[in-house]
């Protein structure tokens, strides 16, 4: 994350209550890919904006009669068809499974389903969507970062009951937490 890219703030209130509710979906959406993982001997996923497009065998282990993709990496990986009970079946596990994103974070905070579209030159036609993010903190403190769209007069969403960060504030909290940490 490019933090000068965003607002700092220390989670508070309904913002706090928001992110670890959002944690708590993640939490459920991580048991269910590792639960998808362990039923068909898979060592990983394919994801795809939070949903599970398939699982990663080791070579040998593939599943007989699914379909294989590729990964943008070059890994296969594998995913059944769609025309048996068993397989419809699988693909509503695969649905369960799906991961919170940043999109349904800025929902969850108020503000608002989707990112922020800034105009950079990016190499990428023209344009970046960011995405509110947190950060736990080891002392149980949460940082929640929101995007602004890089306009001199864009202030960005205010998330309520939260105390901002001037950035240097940011980093040292981030440095002090590393150095709890290690």
């Amino acid at each position: 994350m490019n933090s000068e890219k965003y607002q700092h703030y220390i989670a508070g209130g309904k913002t706090l209550e928001a992110v670890h509710a959002f944690r708590g979906r993640q939490t459920v959406a991580e048991a269910l890919v590792d639960a998808l993982k362990v039923e068909f001997g898979a060592k990983g996923t394919a994801n795809s904006i939070g949903r599970v497009r398939g699982l990663i065998f080791d070579q040998g282990a593939e599943p007989q009669g699914w379909r294989m993709d590729r990964c943008s990496d070059g890994t296969p990986f594998f995913f059944p068809y769609r025309k048996t009970k068993a397989d419809k079946a699988i693909w509503a596990k695969f649905a369960a499974a799906r991961l919170p994103s940043g999109d349904m974070l800025g929902d969850m905070i108020g503000m608002g389903y989707g990112g922020v579209v800034t105009c950079e030159q990016s190499g990428r036609m023209g344009m970046i969507i960011r995405y509110p993010a947190y950060q736990r903190l080891a002392d149980e403190r949460v940082i929640i970062s929101i995007p602004l769209s890089g306009r001199p007069d864009d202030k960005g969403f205010i998330p309520p009951e939260c105390t901002p960060l001037k950035l240097s504030e940011y980093f040292a909290l981030i440095e002090a937490d590393e150095e709890r940490a290690a």
